[in-house]
């Protein structure tokens, strides 16, 4: 199970069942006394390891120049431009009310 930690009132920080891309640091905010164990945060950690999420094996250089390569061309911020770039490399295709993004996709 994952877990987001919450305060309530007159009884400390709990954890609450969550779904998986709520964060991975949530389990580890607070893991003093009584709130969450280390075994409690173990377990959190080996169920989040557990998830089918893949890493990206090129180089963080190669990606941030293609970033920035689409991002002068499309005349897009960095950021826009990181989502347009995944899109290009994974495939996968880019949903978006962002007018300057969604004319860069059709390019």
């Amino acid at each position: 199970m994952l877990y987001q930690l919450s305060y309530v009132p007159n009884k400390g920080t709990i954890p609450q069942n969550i779904f998986a891309n709520k964060g991975r640091f949530s389990c580890y905010k607070r893991t003093g006394l009584p709130r969450i164990s280390p075994a409690d945060a173990a377990d959190i950690a080996y169920d989040l390891a557990r998830l089918p999420i893949a890493t990206d094996l090129l180089p963080d250089t190669e990606i941030r120049s293609r970033i920035q390569q689409l991002a002068l061309y499309h005349n897009l911020s960095y950021y826009d431009a990181s989502y347009l770039e995944l899109s290009h490399r994974t495939g996968f295709s880019l949903k978006t009310f962002d007018q300057a993004l969604l004319k860069a996709t059709k390019i």
